[in-house]
């Protein structure tokens, strides 16, 4: 893990122009990252989009438990690539039974994303709104201290 973790933190962002690429090309790459292929979107940020994905080898996809979800930057500058690397090589660092696992930091043209576990679940919104209510004090007191405990 720990070699993972120096090369995606020493794999340096190139602000390279992208090549011209046919329709075919351009919709190939849209469904692909890296060794990855994006089944369906998951989820959307302000700075992002959160695909449900799986590694193109069988081996590698099983090794990984199976699908996985892949965060990837809509914005393509610098400062954002550098704070996805290290996103990715702390998240390398943070083994918790509540934490999705990283498996990896994947760069290809102007996009990156970070692999990580897929949890099939309840967001927290769907959770919040399951009981028709907001949260109280003691449920998020509770959820706070979780995530103390995950950092330790």
């Amino acid at each position: 893990m720990e070699i993972l973790k120096k090369e995606i933190l020493s794999n340096q962002v190139e602000n390279t122009p992208q090549k011209a690429v046919s329709n075919r090309d351009e919709q190939i790459r849209e469904d692909k990252l890296g060794s990855y292929v994006l089944k369906e979107k998951i989820g959307e940020g302000g700075q992002g989009s959160v695909y449900k994905g799986r590694h193109q080898l069988e081996a590698k996809a099983k090794q990984q438990g199976g699908d996985v979800a892949i965060k990837i930057l809509h914005i393509s500058n610098q400062n954002a690539f550098l704070r996805l690397q290290r996103e990715a090589s702390t998240g390398l660092e943070l083994q918790h039974p509540n934490i999705a696992r990283v498996f990896d930091f994947v760069k290809e043209g102007d996009r990156g994303g970070v692999v990580m576990e897929f949890v099939d679940g309840k967001t927290l919104l769907e959770y919040q709104q399951q009981f028709n209510r907001p949260f109280g004090w003691n449920e998020i007191e509770g959820l706070i201290k979780d995530v103390k405990e995950m950092k330790q």
